[in-house]
C-alpha cells in the first residue's frame, strides 16, 4: 500500500491545474502546511499570492455584473446567473471562515514563538511571522469586501436584472397591436 506524504500533496497542488475558483482555498491550505512547519518566509510569498488571488476574484465578480445586464434575456439565463452568483457566495464564505482560522492559527503560533524564551534566538522568526499576521489581515479585509460585494451582487444586480428583463418584455409586448388589432379584426 501507498500513501501520499506532504511533499507529494504540494507537488500536486503546485503542478496540476484547478480551477481558478479554488485557487485561493488551495493556497489557504497551503499556507497553513507552512505555517505548522515553521516556513514563515514561504508563508509570506503565499500570503502575496492570495492577495493577487483576491484581486483576480474581485475583477471576476465586477465582470460578472456587467455580463448580467447584458446577458439576461430569459429565465432561464437569470436563473443560471442566480445560482452562480449562490455558488460564488457559498465559497466566499468558507474562504472568510478559513481566513479567520488561519489569523488565530497566526495568532497563537506568534505567541509561542514569544513565550519561547530566547526571543534573541527567535527573533528572525518572530519578526516573519509578524509580517505575515500584519500581512493577512490585509488580505482578509479585502476578502472581507469581496464578500460584501458578493452579496451585494446577489441582491441588487439580480434584481436589476431580473427588472430589465421584465421591462424588457413588456416594451416588446405592444398590447394595442398584440390584442386590440386583433380582437377587432
Amino acid at each position: 500500500f501507498y500513501a501520499l506524504d506532504e511533499q507529494g500533496l504540494e507537488l500536486i497542488f503546485i503542478t496540476k491545474e484547478y480551477f481558478s475558483e479554488y485557487q485561493l482555498s488551495i493556497k489557504q491550505l497551503s499556507l497553513r502546511k507552512q505555517l505548522e512547519r515553521g516556513q514563515f518566509a514561504l508563508a509570506l510569498r503565499q500570503v502575496e499570492e492570495m492577495r493577487l488571488d483576491v484581486e483576480t476574484i474581485r475583477q471576476n465578480i465586477v465582470k460578472l455584473r456587467g455580463e448580467m445586464h447584458r446577458n439576461i434575456v430569459s429565465d432561464d439565463t437569470l436563473e443560471r446567473y442566480r445560482k452562480l452568483v449562490e455558488d460564488i457566495n457559498n465559497r466566499l464564505k468558507g474562504e472568510d471562515t478559513e481566513f479567520k482560522e488561519l489569523k488565530a492559527f497566526v495568532r497563537e503560533t506568534k505567541e509561542r514563538i514569544r513565550e519561547n524564551g530566547d526571543l534573541s534566538a527567535n527573533r528572525t522568526a518572530y519578526e516573519n511571522i509578524s509580517e505575515v499576521e500584519s500581512r493577512l489581515d490585509l488580505v482578509h479585509g479585502k476578502h472581507s469586501q469581496l464578500l460584501l460585494l458578493g452579496i451585494e451582487l446577489g441582491t441588487t444586480a439580480l434584481k436589476e436584472a431580473q427588472d430589465a428583463l421584465f421591462f424588457t418584455s413588456l416594451d416588446s409586448f405592444n398590447f394595442e397591436q398584440e390584442i386590440t388589432s386583433r380582437f377587432f379584426g
